[in-house]
């Protein structure tokens, strides 16, 4: 299977930002044990997340979302936001969690 690398244009660049955000914004800081179990309570509890978090800590799975402006249960901010399932469930930034703990 061969992959189709696209050449970065302007619009193109301003288009990856303005859906996928910067990298740089996604930076995570080390957490001790406590601190990730408490992450990780949090994201299975979560029902409804922003476009942010849901990128850092799940895979986007739909062509499209439902969006309203309510409070992010996971940054706790008043942003538009989705349900959790549109990201699948964080399941994949919770299983790196998961394995950081264990290796810890």
């Amino acid at each position: 299977m061969q992959f189709m690398l696209l050449k970065l244009t302007p619009v193109r660049t301003f288009f990856v930002k303005l859906f996928f955000g910067k990298p740089e914004q996604f930076a995570t800081k080390t957490m001790n044990q406590t601190e990730t179990k408490k992450l990780i309570k949090k994201l299975e509890d979560a029902y409804v997340c922003c476009k942010d978090c849901g990128f850092e800590w799940g895979v986007y799975s739909v062509g499209c979302s439902s969006t309203w402006i309510g409070i992010c249960q996971v940054c706790v901010k008043e942003k538009p936001v989705t349900e959790t399932r549109d990201y699948g469930y964080f399941m994949t930034g919770m299983r790196k969690l998961k394995l950081s703990l264990k290796k810890s």
